[in-house]
């Protein structure tokens, strides 16, 4: 892993960062001086988080702020507790995701594979752009994946009820995050926050230990440790606090071009629209 000391001394914000790639980023970045809030669902987890990021950094500035991204509420709220500790956000890694096994549907009626890794993390970034707006280098990162090169978006099936599988919701999640990230980078052109995606490759964490015996094994076989994966993004941070350009793609070390209709305006901007107002009537019910 590159180092820059650049990093000293950012606020960071890290979601799913209680354990995996979000845990492993969260040490690295912590030797840094900085501050950190990480996010997770499971309160135990994010105590043992805290201890083991402040035990090994001899960092004291990290907190943990419970969150269920299932839940927009939850979310909305999330912003809200980040705002009073954290006035300033310099780095947001939007980094939280599942894959559910089944076809559910998430407190505010939404697919929960989407409502997970996409739509609380829509709201959460848009929630703290002026936050991150008064940082001097602001840095948002959505931690995506290749497999978002096999999906397409089919708006006629938002829920993702027609065939579920949990690769194809999964695939369509990470689509989701790229479109965003691209749209998102194109309305902060004029601002001093840059916006970029990276897939880490497939990492061997906890999010495929629902799944079916074989895929568990698989992931075991091919999928590379978690601290390489956290280098990975930690890479990107460092490159781009004093580089670099915004609405890029990379696949783990290298820039890449995201699929095609990632760069479609028309989809990129409807799925905004719409994605802002589901947003707006879930949270306004």
């Amino acid at each position: 892993m590159m180092e820059d000391s650049n990093v000293n001394g950012n606020n960071i914000v890290i979601t799913g960062g209680t354990r995996g790639i979000g845990k492993n980023v969260s040490l690295k970045l912590a030797a840094y001086s900085t501050k950190i809030i990480i996010v997770g669902s499971d309160p135990l987890a994010g105590d043992n988080a805290v201890t083991d990021i402040k035990n090994s950094s001899d960092n004291e500035n990290v907190d943990f702020i419970k969150c269920d991204f299932s839940s927009l509420k939850q979310v909305e709220q999330l912003s809200k507790d980040i705002s009073k500790k954290m006035p300033t956000v310099d780095i947001l890694v939007n980094n939280a995701g599942i894959v559910s096994p089944k076809h559910q549907l998430s407190d505010d009626r939404i697919e929960k594979t989407l409502a997970v890794n996409y739509f609380s993390h829509v709201l959460l970034t848009t929630s703290l752009l002026e936050n991150i707006k008064t940082s001097k280098n602001g840095l948002i990162v959505n931690v995506t994946s290749d497999c978002h090169k096999l999906r397409t978006f089919d708006f006629t099936d938002f829920d993702n009820s027609k065939d579920y599988h949990w690769m194809l919701a999964y695939n369509r999640s990470k689509l989701a995050n790229v479109l965003f990230n691209h749209e998102l980078a194109d309305r902060l052109i004029d601002t001093n926050i840059k916006v970029n995606s990276i897939s880490p490759g497939g990492v061997r964490t906890g999010i495929y230990d629902e799944l079916q015996f074989f895929v568990r094994l698989a992931s075991k076989l091919t999928c590379s440790s978690v601290d390489k994966g956290a280098n990975y993004i930690c890479n990107l941070i460092f490159q781009n606090l004093t580089k670099g350009g915004s609405g890029l793609y990379y696949s783990k070390s290298k820039l890449k071009k995201s699929c095609d209709a990632t760069y479609d305006k028309n989809l990129k901007t409807s799925l905004w629209d719409l994605t802002e107002k589901m947003i707006s009537m879930k949270l306004n019910k």
